[in-house]
């Protein structure tokens, strides 16, 4: 069996809660084809899920922040050997046209929102205070719409929407689709500074 089919049993594992079944086939995986960042992607998740049920068998040599680790260094070394499948400016120009589509409030409200597009989460957000997935589509930090309007915010960070577009691009390899699912990414992160949480977003299709 290749590495996707062997990869797609282990998620079946993962799938029906058999995680210490599922992490002792991908450390035997990642031991062999240690170059496999969906391998190491998959560990973290695993590792993860047993770290918070406090499971982690005692021979497993290595914790989730390990593989996260993996997963971006591997993550980076394919960034500069492969192109974008969407020019700079035109992804740009989606993200524009998504919030011209807004109504006049909201996209009034969007003035006070730095947006930022990156190819990749930056290190000092993946391993920061929260860490987050390295495969992550987007993310709001600092203050939402709420807190700004009433002056009560306990940050000093700006409300700032990430973006991420290579993991955009590895997530959905169908060009439509893609760019359906970048407008969806921007809304959903939108979300999050307007006040609504992942519950409240998933019921409006976010």
């Amino acid at each position: 069996m290749n590495e996707t089919g062997i990869l797609e049993a282990i998620e079946a594992d993962a799938h029906h809660g058999d995680m210490l079944g599922a992490l002792d086939k991908l450390l035997t995986m990642v031991a062999r084809w240690p170059e496999n960042a969906e391998g190491w992607h998959l560990l973290m998740i695993c590792l993860e899920a047993l770290e918070a049920r406090e499971e982690v068998p005692e021979h497993c040599g290595w914790r989730s922040h390990d593989a996260r680790s993996r997963v971006q260094s591997l993550d980076v070394a394919q960034a500069r050997t492969t192109s974008l499948r969407i020019p700079h400016r035109e992804f740009d120009q989606i993200l524009v046209e998504t919030i011209n589509d807004l109504n006049d409030e909201i996209r009034s409200a969007i003035d006070q929102v730095a947006i930022r597009v990156e190819e990749l989460p930056p290190p000092e957000i993946i391993f920061g205070a929260d860490p987050i997935d390295p495969r992550l589509l987007g993310l709001f930090v600092g203050p939402t719409w709420a807190d700004l309007r009433s002056g009560m915010s306990v940050t000093d960070q700006p409300s700032t929407i990430f973006v991420f577009q290579r993991n955009l691009e590895r997530a959905f390899p169908e060009f439509g689709q893609l760019i359906e699912e970048i407008r969806t990414t921007f809304l959903h992160e939108i979300g999050h500074f307007l006040g609504y949480n992942d519950r409240e977003l998933a019921a409006k299709g976010l």
